[in-house]
């Protein structure tokens, strides 16, 4: 059942699209006037970002496949940049080129668009507010065209300057590629499947650098074979493609799932036997208690909900095997690499009264991006002796909902959980003839990962952020469309950005 209209774009749409790909492609117009940048890196930008305008959908699909393995690119390349910094610019050249394209095209019924845009508004409004905020405290400084030097002179030799800028071009790149990648598979539904092999292949490419980065380990210590198992069982805890192991488990949650449903039901026989075993290691390496317990909730959720059985008995079934899967998996993720686990649940505890209590500041919209640690750390009170131990100048949400709120508020939290929730809910209940292993595998790594995010805050970090966005619209693209425009889409989303952009004025 796929949608057979002819794509169109109103007269309108070509200004719309040449704004966005100039929006996006001033931050990287920075890498001509940054001289240790070398002629291999810009020509990369630049064929990139004209690539996606000439056929967005090659250059998602290559996106895919470089998102998952930036360090790789990075390593072999010599460039300047770092990962996170290489997959922000990366997203940047690819939603620039492709807006010139399907800005504002019209097609099939899409789930994110309208979602995405009203998150986008509350981004940029709070982007424009810390802006003014910085304006306000230092009047004489001529910060306008401190912004604009940054953007396109120093955007990648000094992200430390302005962070909000880079965290708003992050958001902002991130939604605009969930958007596109959900309008490419749409308008192509025949190419879905290999584009999400070309996904796997590229989080497998990853998983292999991990595995690559354990064996140096092991060769380096002059280990025993048997005192290398030991160890890779018990104590070891390797994160190669992210600063945070948290993180990496997360990330590799989103390939492994989709490689596992994927690999059985199409019967591909090198995810099972090459990319399966290498993600398992990978995540398993990463050793997120908060990862292998999503993983295994999720599947054993999904396994009885689907399961021919009398309602009664799969709810029974469900009371004991969730609990104790996740219980297994906490067990399993259990080592001298964490404390233990009521010391990290107390931990957590106090992390939420920390956040609510930063959020009664400013519950509407929030502190700003990137201001949680700094608005945060006074509600570290003595008594929370484990927090301040921990983390006594101050530490992130660990919960990546809670980032949000904080920093965007909470109608802006309610969006961004409506608008993974709508992709997640509409894989869940697709009929049994939409349910394709692609969308099934897609939709339930991508539910593994929003539980994982739970105790963890993975859209912290580039590499993540970027895999994330990509699997969000793909999730969308593979799944059912949605019904025709409701008052929701067409009203209430268009108000809420309108709102956003209008509360600049008085704040």
């Amino acid at each position: 059942m796929t949608w057979r209209g002819h794509l169109t774009r109103p007269t309108w749409a070509p200004a719309l699209g040449l704004c966005a790909a100039f929006v996006f492609f001033v931050p990287l117009s920075a890498v001509f006037h940054q001289s240790d940048i070398t002629w291999g890196l810009r020509a990369f930008i630049v064929l990139l970002t004209g690539l996606s305008a000439l056929a967005p959908t090659t250059g998602i699909v290559l996106l895919s496949i470089l998102a998952p393995m930036m360090l790789v690119v990075a390593s072999i390349s010599g460039w300047v940049l770092s990962p996170a910094q290489l997959t922000d610019a990366c997203m940047l050249a690819v939603v620039s080129g492709a807006s010139l394209r399907l800005t504002a095209r019209r097609g099939p019924p899409e789930r994110l668009a309208g979602l995405a845009m009203a998150f986008g508004a509350a981004v940029l409004a709070s982007t424009l507010v810390e802006l003014h905020q910085l304006i306000v405290i230092a009047p004489q400084r001529p910060l306008w065209d401190e912004v604009w030097h940054h953007l396109t002179i120093d955007y990648w030799r000094a992200p430390r300057e302005f962070p909000i800028l880079h965290d708003s071009a992050r958001w902002l790149a991130g939604l605009a590629l969930a958007v596109y990648a959900e309008r490419v598979l749409r308008a192509s539904p025949r190419m879905a499947p290999s584009i999400i092999r070309l996904w796997i292949l590229g989080g497998t490419a990853g998983a292999l650098l991990t595995v690559v980065r354990l064996g140096e380990q092991v060769l380096s210590s002059g280990m025993s074979a048997g005192a290398a198992a030991a160890w890779i069982l018990n104590g070891a805890r390797l994160s190669a493609l992210q600063p945070d192991p948290n993180a990496a488990g997360s990330y590799f949650a989103l390939f492994l799932i989709p490689a596992a449903i994927i690999g059985w039901q199409r019967r591909n026989y090198w995810m099972l036997c090459i990319s399966l075993p290498l993600l398992l290691l990978s995540c398993g390496l990463a050793r997120s208690r908060a990862a292998i317990g999503a993983i295994m909730a999720v599947v054993s959720t999904r396994g009885i909900a689907l399961a021919r059985w009398p309602l009664a008995a799969r709810l029974a079934i469900a009371a004991v095997v969730i609990p104790a899967g996740v219980s297994l998996a906490f067990l399993v993720a259990t080592s001298r690499t964490h404390v233990g686990l009521g010391a990290a649940a107390e931990v957590r505890v106090q992390m939420t009264r920390v956040a609510w209590r930063t959020a009664e500041t400013r519950p509407v919209f929030g502190v700003g991006l990137g201001n949680y640690i700094r608005r945060s750390r006074r509600f570290i009170t003595p008594d929370m002796t484990l927090l301040e131990s921990f983390a006594p100048n101050g530490e992130n949400a660990h919960n990546n909902y809670l980032q949000i709120l904080v920093e965007l508020g909470i109608p802006a939290a309610l969006l961004f959980v409506a608008m993974v929730g709508a992709v997640v809910r509409a894989g869940w209940t697709a009929p049994p003839f939409l349910r394709t292993p692609e969308l099934e595998g897609m939709m339930l790594g991508l539910l593994a990962f929003l539980m994982s995010a739970i105790f963890g805050h993975p859209l912290l970090v580039p590499e993540v952020f970027g895999v994330f966005a990509l699997a969000l619209g793909l999730t969308a693209g593979l799944g059912p469309p949605p019904g025709p425009s409701s008052t929701w889409r067409r009203s209430v989303l268009p108000g809420i950005a309108a709102f956003y952009v209008v509360s600049v004025l008085w704040r």
